[in-house]
């Protein structure tokens, strides 16, 4: 079998491995983090192709009053939203999203096809030469000699050394292959990235990885043979990931360690030992300007548009030593659940109360520094005889930046979508590793030179590697089945977080959208009392007292609400309602009612029917029935225009009770 072929069969079965592995997703329903917001609750994405959908997409403005849709700018991900509600339905209407979740697997398991080729043709040479030792030690020496007259002239001062003497690792090319796709498999099906395949609205962890590998495969290739068209498609794609998701903004970071190793851009050797040539990393570093630029560039957006869309404030404040310290518990954490990916969850609470009330004494703190300090100096000194493990590990640190938290966003303490491109670095240290550790062991036994298949330690290295490969697989089938539904997933949180006040509030919404309001309460009880300060969470928990029967309660927890945030529409609609239809007179205030129903209104752009009947409802109860009559009306003419049917014959009816000069009066509880 040609090694060609081998590709092509190694290409076909990360596919049908990774569908294999993510096949529960055709089961599984939105969930509702996120998911309302780009998909189906979202009527920009839902509208289509429009004129305006597109100019909503790419709509970026610095004045001071912007407010992008969920604090972002990424133009692309929200044209592959839209293009999915084009091929599969708008969720509004009924549709399925099946075609959504298949939609993140294919892109997923494009993506690893992708990284699959990027890792060979960045270590494996473009040549037939029979001297195995030589591909060996530069296994891109073909590529060097294409990069032009300067570069040839440099690389003129190296002589072929031996594995030992070499900065590259002492692997066979053929081996660079299997390392290659061993990488892309851990990348297809490890658990830790199910988040960002099964989860609808990681379409942007998906779509901007993919843009990543595709831009590592075509510099590849320009690093082999310079031509301006490949110079200009490698900027190109870079910047269509940074439209997907400005995380890959540390890309070009990562292509100068790409130089580094394994394709040797970086190095020469002197006396037997590679020392690093100033004007090769001069050259290296200047060639990649354009996309330090888009770099900046995004980073400026991105801030902008999160500053402006509120994702930095939504943590209490800080200090630098804080966000440190659990930018070092992450990083080690994301590690261990490499190796033993247990206990993973949709939302990790941020531990800053107990790292600001223990600093660095705080458990695991101190262990967690260590570990990465260690294994960075480790890395730093070992760059010449392990150069893979230099690389793999910068590359998971650098690329870990953007979301680490030293520039907090969000209030989780960490993610596992985050791990979707670092991981790659420790995968790419793992599996080269590996295979010169199994390489040396055999040639120690004297049997280096032997067929693949009769080298004991590269033949165990396989099975070892296999063996991983189907217990990630099995992991990711169970793990796509906890994103199922709500309540799957944030009970599957509880479950495996403490103090979770994320997951006990969107665990308790899901039951209070299954019908189970006296089962929702306590959670959403414990959500309020783990995050005092959050209007959502006293809204929900509000909302799940009416429902059990105690508007009273319900009142409490509603006005709570709106102390802590007065242009919160939602509450002010809820409680507006309540307070007009409630049988419980000493509850029941039309006047109140009728105040938040008009702030409600307003707040809506007197565009929602839902609270437009609620504003009929407040007026009724205020002794105005004439302008009850006319509001209910115009809702229900609104429903029609809409295409809401049955809520349009419900304020009809509603009408006709204003009419005969009637309050409308609502049993709120179990019924």
């Amino acid at each position: 079998m040609s090694s060609r072929q081998a590709c092509l069969i190694t290409s076909a079965s990360l596919l049908v491995a990774t569908f294999v592995a993510y096949a529960p997703v055709w089961r599984n329903d939105f969930v509702n983090i996120d998911d309302g917001v780009y998909i189906w609750q979202n009527p920009h994405v839902q509208r289509g192709f429009t004129r305006e959908a597109l100019r909503w997409a790419f709509d970026f403005s610095l004045a001071d009053d912007w407010r992008p849709y969920e604090a972002n700018w990424h133009p692309l991900t929200w044209l592959s939203h839209i293009f999915d509600c084009k091929l599969f339905g708008a969720a509004q209407t009924g549709a399925s999203p099946r075609g959504h979740h298949l939609m993140n697997v294919f892109l997923h398991a494009v993506s690893s096809v992708c990284l699959f080729w990027a890792l060979v043709r960045l270590t494996t040479a473009p040549t037939s030469s029979s001297d195995v030792a030589a591909r060996a030690t530069r296994p891109v020496e073909a590529t060097v000699k294409a990069a032009g007259k300067s570069h040839r002239r440099e690389r003129a001062q190296t002589s072929a050394k031996s594995p030992r003497e070499s900065a590259s690792p002492q692997v066979a090319a053929g081996a660079n292959v299997w390392a290659s796709a061993f990488v892309a498999a851990l990348f297809a099906l490890h658990p830790l990235h199910v988040e960002s395949v099964a989860w609808a609205a990681e379409r942007k962890e998906v779509l901007s990885g993919l843009f990543w590998w595709l831009t590592l495969l075509v510099y590849a290739g320009w690093v082999r043979r310079p031509t301006l068209a490949q110079y200009l498609l490698v900027i190109t794609l870079f910047g269509l990931g940074l439209m997907s998701k400005p995380m890959i903004i540390t890309l070009p970071a990562v292509l100068l360690l790409m130089d580094y190793w394994p394709l040797g851009r970086l190095t020469r050797d002197e006396a037997g030992r590679a020392k690093f040539s100033a004007p090769a990393v001069a050259r290296v570093v200047v060639e990649k300007w354009p996309l330090y630029l888009l770099s900046l560039a995004s980073a400026f957006v991105t801030y902008h548009a999160q500053q402006h869309g509120g994702t930095t404030k939504t943590l209490e404040p800080t200090t630098l030593a804080v966000r440190l310290a659990n930018a070092a518990l992450s990083a080690t954490a994301y590690l261990r659940q490499t190796f033993w990916p247990t206990g993973l969850a949709v939302f990790y609470p941020h531990p800053h109360a107990e790292l600001e009330g223990q600093g660095w004494a705080a458990p695991g703190v101190v262990v967690s520094i260590a570990v990465v300090v260690a294994v960075t100096v480790l890395a730093l000194l070992c760059w010449r005889r392990w150069p893979w493990l230099f690389t793999g590990w910068l590359w998971y640190l650098v690329t870990l930046v953007p979301v680490i938290g030293i520039v907090q966003v969000g209030r989780q303490g960490r993610a596992d979508r985050y791990t979707y491109i670092p991981l790659v670095g420790i995968f790419i240290a793992l599996a080269w590793g590996a295979a010169a550790t199994a390489a040396w062991l055999d040639k120690r036994t004297g049997i280096g030179n032997a067929p693949t298949s009769r080298r004991p330690f590269g033949v165990a290295a396989a099975v070892v590697g296999a063996i991983a490969l189907f217990i990630c697989m099995v992991l990711t089938w169970r793990q796509v089945g906890v994103w199922r539904n709500d309540l799957a997933l944030f009970g599957h949180a509880l479950e495996v977080t403490a103090d979770n006040d994320c997951a006990e509030m969107n665990y308790g919404t899901a039951l209070l959208y299954a019908g189970q309001a006296p089962a929702a309460v306590p959670h959403l009880e414990r959500a309020v009392a783990l995050r005092p300060r959050h209007a959502e969470a006293w809204r929900n928990f509000g909302a799940s007292l009416a429902l059990s029967g105690d508007v009273a309660g319900a009142v409490v927890r509603l006005r709570q609400a709106l102390e802590l945030e007065p242009n919160y529409a939602l509450a002010a609609r809820d409680l507006a309602k309540i307070l007009s239809t409630t049988y419980d007179t000493a509850t029941r205030n039309g006047a109140e009612a009728l105040r938040w129903a008009r702030h409600a209104d307003a707040l809506f752009g007197h565009q929602d029917v839902e609270t437009l009947a609620t504003l009929a409802m407040a007026q009724a109860e205020t002794g105005d029935f004439a302008a009850a009559h006319e509001t209910a009306l115009r809702a229900a003419q609104l429903a029609q225009q809409t295409g809401q049917l049955e809520q349009a014959r419900q304020v009809q009816l509603q009408a006709e009770l204003y009419r005969s000069r009637q309050p409308l009066r609502l049993r709120w509880g179990p019924r």
